[in-house]
C-alpha cells in the first residue's frame, strides 16, 4: 500500500510537465547590421517555445514573469498550441519579443529570469495564479536590423509584448495551417517581392 501511494505521489509531482509537454528558452537579442553589431545586449529577450506532445485539439498557453510580484508582466498571453491534426507535426514551436525591463546594453546574459507558465484548454482574460513556478537561466541569441528595408532604418522601436485583448466574450477560433508552407528565400532589398511570393503560396 504504501509502494502505491508513492508511485501516486511521484505521478501527481510529476503531472503539470507531463501535461503541458513544453520546453521553454529565453534569451537577451543582439542585433547585427549588415554583418556588423548594431545594438550589443539590447532591451529585447526572446522566449522560445517548443510544444513537443500535441495534444488533439488547441491549447492556450500563458507565461508571465516575476510571478507574485509589483513587477509581474505577461510575456504570452494565449499563444495557441495547434494540436497534429493541423499541423502533421509530432512538435511545433513559435518564439516571441519581450521587454526585458533593462537599457540597451545592459547584459543579462547568464542571469536568472522567474516565471510561470500554464496551459488551458480556453484563453485566458487575466493572468492564472496556478501553473508551474520555475527559474530559467537567460541565453543569448542574434538577429538582424531591418536589413535591406527601402527606408534604412535601424533604429530599434521601445519594446513592447505583443499581447492579444481577450477582454472580450470568446466566441471562438479557427485556425488555418497549409502543411509544408515554403518560405522563398530573399536577396537583399527583395522582402517586398518575397513578401508578395509568399502570399500568393499560402493563397
Amino acid at each position: 500500500m504504501k509502494d502505491n501511494i508513492r508511485i501516486l505521489l511521484i505521478i501527481c509531482l510529476l503531472l503539470p510537465r507531463i501535461v503541458m509537454s513544453l520546453a521553454i528558452e529565453f534569451s537577451q537579442v543582439d542585433y547585427y547590421q549588415d554583418g556588423s553589431m548594431a545594438v550589443d545586449d539590447s532591451a529585447w529577450a526572446q522566449v522560445d517555445i517548443s510544444y513537443v506532445s500535441p495534444t488533439s485539439g488547441i491549447q492556450w498557453v500563458n507565461i508571465v514573469s516575476n510571478p507574485g510580484t509589483s513587477n509581474e508582466m505577461w510575456i504570452v498571453q494565449n499563444q495557441p498550441l495547434l494540436p497534429s491534426s493541423l499541423t502533421g507535426l509530432s512538435s511545433n514551436s513559435s518564439s516571441f519579443y519581450f521587454n526585458a525591463g533593462v537599457s540597451n546594453g545592459t547584459n543579462i546574459t547568464g542571469s536568472t529570469l522567474n516565471v510561470r507558465y500554464d496551459v488551458t484548454s480556453v484563453p485566458l482574460t487575466s493572468a492564472n495564479t496556478g501553473g508551474v513556478v520555475d527559474t530559467y537561466t537567460v541565453g543569448e541569441t542574434q538577429n538582424i536590423i531591418n536589413a535591406g528595408v527601402p527606408s534604412g532604418n535601424v533604429t530599434l522601436n521601445a519594446p513592447v509584448p505583443l499581447n492579444l485583448d481577450w477582454n472580450i466574450p470568446f466566441i471562438g477560433l479557427e485556425a488555418g495551417w497549409h502543411k509544408n508552407m515554403p518560405n522563398v528565400t530573399q536577396e537583399k532589398n527583395f522582402c517586398g517581392p518575397g513578401a508578395a511570393a509568399n502570399s500568393l503560396q499560402w493563397l
